[in-house]
């Protein structure tokens, strides 16, 4: 899958929201350990503009888990992002929420600096 269109650079908002219905739904199926690394994995795809590279020794070492535990359950945790043509991973969910939360953050910046007028 191609990445979404996004600017090159977008800053981290300062708190990651998580809707926790939504969240656990999406996670049901997922085993303890799964659950965790890919939260994990998440939080770093939030603070990494959103995608990490598609990877295992980064998201083994992102997930906190050694090679043989990462081979478990790399499979559970993969299947709930997608991979890009050149070679990285996403949440398509956590992307929108970050360029959202981004987008709102500098109508507000402009708003304070220039007034409602501006």
């Amino acid at each position: 899958m191609k990445s979404p269109k996004i600017p090159s650079y977008i800053p981290a908002p300062p708190v990651m929201k998580i809707d926790a219905n939504e969240f656990l739904a999406e996670t049901s199926d997922l085993s303890c350990q799964e659950a965790g690394a890919y939260s994990l994995i998440l939080i770093a795809m939030w603070n990494r503009q959103g995608y990490l590279p598609n990877d295992d020794k980064v998201l083994q070492r992102v997930a906190r888990c050694n090679r043989r535990q990462w081979s478990r359950i790399k499979r559970s945790v993969q299947e709930k992002l997608v991979v890009t043509e050149d070679g990285r991973i996403f949440c398509p969910r956590l992307l929108n929420e970050r360029i959202q939360q981004a987008s709102n953050a500098g109508v507000l910046n402009r708003i304070s600096k220039n007034g409602l007028d501006g």
